[in-house]
């Protein structure tokens, strides 16, 4: 027994020892690179005692810290959290635990795509809710977050992105996100997201080293069940000219055994969505052929309609405002029926209704003359030489009237959903030579103008914003903001200005940067000499490299002014080019050419690496840092060379 203390006390004190050593090298790498390393503001962890006789690691957990928020995407490099900080070992005592939090917040998950463990969805703030350190490797930890609402989970390693979201109910109301399995040594950073932009749940999120007991329950299908003659509803026998005309049912569409019926892909009448039971909710049998049938699901929620029969699958989703219908001909036989929810874990009430009659062609619900219809925002008169320019209003866009079938538009395709009534009322008292129309939200959003000359539409021409501009004659002009998707509302602020549009650098936005001040330009042709080629600059700047978006190697990172720093012209296309910074401090690369944006962080090290066959023409080059307001020397080289591939010394032959 005394022998086993004294090897426990020695582990404890290589442990310790080897602490110190890190925060050692943490603190001289920091002295030595302050400009590209922001001083981190460190708190004392407190430790968590376990109870007298116990032998296993305790949990250390850091009170909350107060943290910036950056208002555009999630923050991946800093050290600020917004609730605790965890360090976890092997082992970890109690087990499970669980700290709190508050979920949600502005930001949208869904740009950083999907992960191996789901998709990254919901909404939350920028800075981590937690910051997770696991000093060794763990085979296996489980980290669930349970609120009363719906969560997601996003969590940034060293081995990259896990993301998850609605993986298990929770009672009544809400879904627990779980990520488990394996996790490298290292820091994580932990957000809770929520689905809706403005809902936040208090939240528990629970750690756990030790996997779920298997239990048994009944199996969840995974395909719609196309063989059983049961349903959860009433059914229906139908014969050509059937009366009363239409027939009616009724359900509840979603199930507490969800299938996603996703893997039936898209359909003739639309794309398979939603959730439901594997069992139809109705089967409806057609005692001779029909030349046409009409299914409409009519439901407060949002529903999908999944239907099979002899020529196999119809799906829809959205036809009529939220409600899904499917109009076809179908020949005598059996339709198995589905009505699901568009979200997991939601269930309501809903009508069927089944009819032999076309529905009557209707023109799209806008009204160019106005009509009896007033604006539902504000309103403009305008004459030449107005001021202030530009001038501004603003509204919600969307609604429930699809506007593609107007037609007839001087301008681009009308596109989107919105009201009956105009958002707003232009009166130009003169007319104008040049007049721009801008609607900027934060969401997708569509534009539509009838005025003296008739329809004018757009659909983003400024990003996923709309713009129309040109001339305009004097007169009264009606204006519809729209919504790309008819389940959107976007606030938004529409400006009318007599200025032609200027590049400018907007955050949010994805920008052409200017390509003035340029430090001198690179010509090149294969065979160049000297190789490498290498120039120098100073890395950072204030504008951020991920509104670029760029697509080719990664998503942009990091801050760069807002002119390039080199310019590099290719007389002919290189089968093999590699651009590669150098530098003390942690930069990023970003390069605008003929195939557009692409970028890198951290190919070697700290540094970035663009490399592979370049396209003869014009590339422009920007080196950022990790932080805004920093500053970094580099050295750009550029070869025709493939890196080295240096052989570790100990596999040397001697």
């Amino acid at each position: 027994m005394q022998m086993r203390n004294e090897i426990q006390v020695e582990e404890g004190r290589r442990t310790a020892d080897t602490a110190r050593t890190l925060l050692v090298l943490l603190g001289i790498a920091v002295g030595l690179f302050p400009s590209c390393f922001p001083a981190p503001t460190w708190q004392p962890q407190p430790t968590y005692t376990p109870p007298s006789g116990s032998t296993s690691t305790a949990v250390q957990v850091t009170p909350t810290q107060t943290a910036t928020v950056v208002p555009t995407h999630l923050v991946v490099d800093g050290v600020a959290y917004r609730h605790d900080s965890l360090a976890i070992q092997t082992g970890f005592y109690p087990d499970p635990f669980a700290i709190a939090g508050l979920s949600g917040g502005t930001i949208e998950a869904s740009y950083l795509g999907n992960t191996p463990y789901g998709a990254c969805l919901g909404y939350t703030e920028a800075n981590p809710n937690h910051m997770m350190t696991l000093s060794t490797a763990m085979d296996y930890l489980r980290l669930e977050a349970a609120s009363s609402g719906h969560l997601s989970l996003l969590i940034l390693g060293p081995d990259g992105w896990r993301c998850r979201a609605d993986t298990r109910p929770v009672g009544q109301g809400g879904v627990a996100p779980v990520i488990e399995g394996s996790w490298p040594a290292g820091t994580y950073r932990v957000w809770v997201g929520t689905y809706g932009k403005t809902t936040q749940y208090n939240y528990s999120l629970s750690f756990s080293g030790t996997p779920l007991q298997a239990v048994t329950v009944p199996t969840t299908p995974r395909e719609l069940d196309t063989q059983s003659g049961s349903t959860r509803y009433q059914s229906l026998r139908l014969l050509p000219g059937f009366q009363p005309d239409p027939q009616r049912v009724d359900g509840t569409s979603g199930s507490g055994r969800e299938v996603d019926v996703s893997y039936l892909g898209t359909s003739a009448s639309g794309p398979c969505r939603g959730v439901t039971d594997a069992l139809p909710s109705h089967r409806i049998a057609l005692d001779g052929p029909f030349t046409y049938l009409r299914l409409r699901v009519e439901s407060q929620s949002d529903t999908t309609l999944v239907v099979h029969g002899p020529t196999g699958w119809l799906c829809n989703d959205d036809s009529v405002g939220l409600d899904p219908q499917i109009e076809s001909a179908f020949p005598a036989g059996t339709l198995r029926v589905w009505v699901g929810s568009y979200r997991s874990g939601e269930a309501a009430p809903y009508l069927l209704t089944v009819s032999g009659q076309p529905v009557q062609a209707a023109t799209p619900q806008v009204d160019p003359t106005g009509g009896a219809y007033t604006p539902r925002h504000g309103s403009l008169a305008l004459a030449t030489g107005f001021s202030p320019d530009p001038q501004t209003t603003a509204g919600v866009s969307g609604g429930s009237q699809p506007v593609s079938g107007l037609g007839g538009s001087q301008t681009a395709t009308c596109a989107g959903y919105t009201e009956l009534a105009p958002s707003h009322m232009l009166y130009l008292n003169s007319a104008f030579d040049y007049l721009r129309l801008d609607a900027e939200a934060e969401g997708d959003t569509t534009l539509l103008v009838a005025g003296p000359g008739g329809w004018m539409c757009d659909d983003d021409t400024a990003g996923s914003d709309p713009r129309i501009a040109g001339s305009f004659a004097a007169g009264t002009y009606r204006i519809w903001v729209g919504s790309a998707d008819r389940r959107e509302r976007h606030s938004y602020t529409l400006s009318v200005t007599t200025q032609p549009v200027r590049p400018v650098f907007r955050p949010g936005r994805r920008p052409r940067l200017a390509d003035d001040n340029l430090r001198g330009a690179l010509v090149l042709s294969p065979g160049f000499e000297p190789d490498p080629q290498v120039v120098a600059g100073q890395a950072g700047g204030d504008h951020r490299l991920s509104d670029l978006g760029g697509q080719a190697t990664q998503a942009c990172g990091g801050f760069a002014g807002s002119s390039a720093g080199h310019t590099l012209i290719l007389g002919e296309d290189f089968s093999y080019l590699r651009l590669e910074v150098s530098s003390d401090g942690n930069t990023t690369l970003a390069m605008e050419g003929p195939q557009g944006w692409t970028c890198n962080d951290d190919a070697v090290g700290e540094n970035p690496r663009l490399e592979g066959p370049f396209a003869a023409g014009t590339y422009r080059i920007w080196v950022g840092t990790h932080y805004p307001d920093s500053s970094c020397a580099y050295s750009l080289s550029i070869t025709e060379s493939p890196p080295s591939r240096r052989i570790p010394q100990r596999l040397r032959r001697p």
